[in-house]
Order: C-alpha cells, then sequence, then structure tokens
C-alpha cells in the first residue's frame, strides 16, 4: 500500500511542478524525501538508507548548487568532448 501512495506522490509532484522550471529544486527535493519515506516504510537496513540518502544529497547538490556543478559535471563533459 505503501508503494501506491509513493507512486501517487511522485505522479501528482511531477504533474504539479515539473512543467514550471524554477520549481524543480523543490521537486527534486519532494522526491528525495518521498524516495526516503519509501524506504524506510519498507523497513530495509539501516546501511541501505544511508547509502541512497547520500546518493540523492549528491545529485540535489550537483544539480542545483553552483559549485557542486562546476566541479563534477564541467570536468566529465570536457572529457567527453574531447575523446569524440
Amino acid at each position: 500500500m505503501l508503494v501506491i501512495y509513493y507512486v501517487a506522490l511522485v505522479i501528482g509532484i511531477t504533474v504539479l511542478f515539473a512543467r514550471v522550471e524554477r520549481s524543480l529544486p523543490f521537486f527534486v527535493i519532494v522526491f528525495s524525501v518521498a524516495t526516503l519515506y519509501l524506504i524506510i516504510g519498507l523497513e530495509l537496513s539501516q546501511i541501505i538508507i544511508w547509502v541512497v540518502g547520500s546518493i540523492l544529497l549528491l545529485i540535489n547538490l550537483i544539480l542545483f548548487v553552483p559549485f557542486f556543478r562546476l566541479l563534477l559535471i564541467k570536468p566529465i563533459i570536457s572529457r567527453f568532448v574531447n575523446t569524440t
């Protein structure tokens, strides 16, 4: 039942906020919290919860904090462009 609520929440948030680009950070943060809520609700191991939470936090930092975006994404793109 929790999975159905999770899917409904993600679909609802996508419909409400994905059209407006300025609210994309809000969508990603709520999606991350909903993902952690689902994992906690399924009563998985604490290690899995910490790993998934850390990955989601890293994704949020890369997407929405300019320092991390330049630090991590720019070298990857330049390396990819130089190899092709």
